[in-house]
C-alpha cells in the first residue's frame, strides 16, 4: 500500500482532535481573517505529528498573476507569477509542506495558451521545488488528457478517482492526489466500501494525497481513517 495522506481543509475542535482523525491539512493562507505569519507556520510545523502533512495552496497573486497572462494570449511568465511562488516557498518551508496546489478557475480554460504557461512554471519554478506540486483545474478540462498532460511536465492532477474510474481511465504510478466530495447519484456519502476500494487503488503509487472537502469531510475522514486501521 502506498502512503496514503488525508484531510480536510479546515480544523474542528483544535488540531489534537484534527490529528487522531486525519494525517494531513490542507491550508490556504489567504482564508483567514488574518492570515498565519511564517512564524506561526512553522509552529504549526513544530506542534504536528511527526509525518504530518501539510498541503499548501499557492499565494492569490501567483494565481491571479498566471490567469492574467492566460488571458493576454502570453507565453512568458512575468515577475508578479515568480513574486507569488517565492511567497508560497516561503511558506512551504516554514510549514515543511509536503505538496503545494495550484488551483485554477474556470476562465483558464483549456488550450494551447494555458498549457504552454503550465509548462513554463513547470520549467522555470518547480524543477526547484521540494514539495509535490499539485494542479487542480475547475472547467472544461478533461481528466484523462489533463492528467497525463501535467505528469508529463511534473505536475500531480487532484481530481475524484470515483469518476475516473467511471470513466475507465487507468491509474498510472508515482504521485496521486485525489479530491472526494460528494458521491454522483443518489447516494452522497462515500462509504466503508469506497474507502477500502480507495486504499486498494493507492498501492499503484508511492503517495495519495486525499483532499476531503464539503458537507460530509468529516464522515469521510472517519470512514477512511477505520479502513487504514483495518488495512494495517
Amino acid at each position: 500500500m502506498g502512503k496514503i495522506y488525508y484531510g480536510c481543509d479546515e480544523l474542528a475542535r483544535g488540531w489534537e482532535h484534527y490529528f487522531k482523525q486525519c494525517n494531513a491539512l490542507e491550508v490556504d493562507v489567504e482564508s483567514f481573517d488574518a492570515p498565519p505569519k511564517l512564524a506561526t507556520l512553522n509552529r504549526w510545523r513544530v506542534d504536528s505529528p511527526r509525518g504530518f502533512c501539510f498541503v499548501l495552496d499557492v499565494d492569490r497573486e501567483f494565481t491571479d498573476a498566471l490567469v492574467a497572462l492566460g488571458d493576454r494570449g502570453a507565453d512568458k511568465l512575468n515577475d508578479r507569477v515568480r513574486r507569488g511562488w517565492e511567497t508560497t516557498m516561503e511558506r512551504a518551508h516554514a510549514l515543511a509542506a509536503k505538496a503545494v496546489m495550484i488551483k485554477t478557475p474556470p476562465e483558464f480554460t483549456p488550450g494551447s495558451v494555458s498549457r504552454t504557461l503550465l509548462e513554463k512554471v513547470s520549467q522555470e519554478l518547480v524543477k526547484d521545488a521540494k514539495p509535490a506540486v499539485l494542479w487542480e483545474s475547475q472547467g472544461p478540462w478533461q481528466i484523462q488528457d489533463t492528467r497525463d498532460f501535467a505528469q508529463d511536465i511534473g505536475l500531480v492532477y487532484a481530481h475524484d478517482p470515483f469518476i475516473a474510474y467511471r470513466e475507465e481511465i487507468p491509474f498510472t504510478h508515482g504521485d496521486a492526489c485525489w479530491v472526494l466530495t460528494e458521491r454522483a447519484g443518489l447516494r452522497r456519502k462515500f462509504d466503508q466500501f469506497d474507502m477500502e476500494t480507495l486504499i486498494d487503488w493507492s498501492d499503484n503509487y508511492d503517495r495519495a494525497f486525499v483532499l476531503l472537502r464539503g458537507r460530509f469531510k468529516w464522515e469521510h475522514a472517519k470512514e477512511l481513517n477505520v479502513a487504514l486501521e483495518y488495512a494495517e
